[in-house]
């Protein structure tokens, strides 16, 4: 469960032309010291009826999502996206299987904190890429960015 505190909710309500809502949270303590890792919860949710798909999707169809940390110095790539496992199915419209997420999506996104980090009061910024179907339409590509506040220790 992700604390109201720890979270910033993005793409507002879902509704036809925002389909997917995201939020992302530090998993534990959002205070850190600089050196340390981190893990960055990110959740999709999706209106009825509405999907994405996977950040595993093979090309040759549908555009992959994709999830990455924002450029920066302070907080660095420390490691692959885990994701949940999609559903996979034939579709006819690209002739492969594909790979979505359905009603829901929880990923972790492994983050380092630079060695020379100032302490204070930072954000891990998180962008996600996706493209939202439904089984009559798929919206155009979009990206969101998340921010998740995190305060660093004093070395």
């Amino acid at each position: 469960m992700l604390s109201a505190a720890g979270m910033l909710l993005v793409a507002g309500c879902a509704g036809p032309d925002r389909p997917v809502r995201w939020a992302a949270s530090i998993e534990g303590s959002r205070t850190v010291s600089p050196g340390s890792a981190v893990a960055v919860r990110i959740e999709a949710s999706m209106a009825d009826g509405w999907y994405f798909y996977s950040i595993t999707q093979p090309g040759g169809g549908p555009v992959a999502a994709r999830i990455w940390l924002a450029d920066g110095e302070i907080f660095l790539p420390g490691g692959e996206v885990i994701d949940p496992r999609p559903t996979s199915s034939f579709d006819s419209t690209f002739g492969i299987a594909v790979e979505k997420y359905l009603k829901t999506a929880s990923f972790t996104l492994p983050v380092r904190v630079a060695p020379e980090a100032g302490a204070g009061r930072h954000a891990v910024q998180i962008n996600a890429l996706f493209q939202a179907c439904n089984n009559t339409i798929c919206l155009s590509p979009r990206t969101v960015t998340m921010s998740v506040p995190v305060t660093i220790r004093s070395r």
